[in-house]
């Protein structure tokens, strides 16, 4: 049952059935696979083929978190840290992030991070927060990659370096990382390293726009209107200001009088 599950859920050779794929899930669930628990809990959590079902997600997951299966334990555990389907609880979701690590899944490794940055479930350590994020960014988790940057760049955590900075927000900003295009453009903009770069900002700033990132619309939009990077384009810098005030930015709004 598990088998064809998948193939269902994929589509691989066969029409995609969501709805059939979790019953087959379910079944072989009930049968003591606890792999089909897993898919079983996402699809409960995501509300494909089934009705979304928080609570449901977190007993099926638990069934397979029980058996040992390091993405439903971290899977489970984000669900214990948001409240979803059921209480918040820091001290479960700390044991299965720590679970889920210690078999080396590094969305856990990066959550035990949130945790130690954040003082969720453990007392606020910004040293540790970092020891995880750095585990976790060299395995090639964006998001961690992303806190190692800004963790550098702050000097929370870890002796400030900005040619640190750089190159760690420039490793997920060439994967696709919004945050960490934005922020690589301003470090460029700004200069902390000793030299400004507009011309790299704002290549920088357009990736992160044109994947919708409001904060590198208003960026752009400033370099534009000035000049600085080297092409003055007032028509496309209001262009930038209106897209995020629709986004729900304040100080763009503000700007185009909205």
């Amino acid at each position: 049952a598990y088998n064809l599950a998948t193939l269902y859920e994929t589509g691989d050779g066969v029409a995609a059935d969501a709805a059939r794929a979790a019953a087959l899930y379910r079944q072989a669930a009930q049968d003591g696979v606890p792999e089909a628990a897993a898919r079983l809990g996402r699809l409960y959590l995501t509300g494909a083929g089934v009705a979304p079902d928080a609570a449901a997600a977190r007993h099926w997951y638990g069934i397979a978190a029980a058996a040992g299966l390091a993405a439903a334990q971290n899977a489970l555990g984000e669900l214990y840290d948001d409240g979803g389907g059921g209480a918040e609880d820091m001290d479960e979701a700390l044991r299965l992030y720590r679970a889920a690590a210690a078999q080396g899944h590094v969305d856990a490794i990066a959550n035990l991070g949130l945790m130690h940055y954040l003082g969720r479930g453990v007392p606020r350590n910004p040293a540790a927060a970092f020891r995880h994020f750095l585990e976790a960014a060299k395995s090639g988790h964006l998001g961690a990659q992303y806190n190692v940057g800004a963790m550098h760049e702050t000097g929370e955590g870890v002796r400030q370096d900005f040619g640190q900075a750089r190159d760690w927000y420039a490793l997920a900003a060439e994967a696709g990382d919004v945050d960490a295009q934005t922020a690589l453009g301003r470090l460029y903009e700004e200069g902390p390293m000793g030299r400004r770069d507009y011309q790299l900002a704002r290549a920088w700033y357009q990736r992160a726009a044109d994947q919708g990132g409001v904060e590198a619309m208003v960026r752009l939009a400033r370099l534009l209107r000035t000049g600085r990077a080297g092409v003055r384009n007032r028509a496309g810098a209001l262009t930038l200001m209106r897209q995020a005030a629709a986004a729900g930015d304040v100080g763009a709004q503000y700007a185009v009088g909205e």
